[in-house]
């Protein structure tokens, strides 16, 4: 099984970052296969160029189109998602649509107590949209509040009871899109 994902952050230290790390870890020790799907690269959207031959573009559309279900984590910038997210979405929303009908989840960290509430409830919002259609997995959230009290210097997951929580919401994604497939 194939699982990309997408992390809308480009900052160096970000805990998103950090947090897709973990996820590329449970996922080896289960035989998947995790790989991070760039978003950095992309040009802003715009319908004058959505149908080029754009090398970023193409890499993350292929990606999404060979991954067999999507993680999206995200920050939280001004109680939404990050441009950067936004705009990955946009590309992917169009022409070729290649997440509609894949199985989904969202997780998110901060340094606040909140973790990424508003902005993964946004992100349901916009991944319900027709040009997207990703099936997010109901139930279990992963919202990681106090981040910067959860991950070493070294940027692994030191909190034990976090690390076992998203172990377990990992493990009924995994069977979830099984379900869905």
């Amino acid at each position: 099984m194939k699982i990309g994902v997408i992390v809308g952050s480009t900052r160096e230290g970000s805990y998103n970052k950090k947090l897709a790390k973990v996820f590329e870890h449970i996922g080896q020790e289960r035989n998947l296969e995790v790989n991070l799907l760039e978003i950095e690269n992309l040009p802003m959207f715009s319908q004058d160029i959505e149908k080029d031959k754009i090398e970023s573009v193409n890499s993350l559309r292929e990606g999404v189109s060979n991954s067999d279900a999507i993680i999206i984590i995200t920050p939280e910038h001004n109680l939404s998602i990050p441009a950067v997210l936004k705009n990955a979405l946009d590309w992917l929303s169009r022409v070729e649509n290649p997440m509609i009908g894949k199985a989904g989840m969202i997780a998110g960290a901060s340094m606040g107590f909140l973790g990424t509430v508003n902005a993964q409830n946004h992100l349901r919002e916009i991944l319900e949209s027709p040009g997207l259609g990703l099936i997010t997995m109901p139930g279990n959230k992963i919202y990681i509040g106090e981040a910067q009290r959860k991950f070493d210097s070294e940027g692994k997951l030191s909190d034990d009871n976090t690390k076992k929580f998203i172990e377990s919401v990992f493990d009924e994604f995994v069977q979830w899109i099984e379900k869905i497939k």
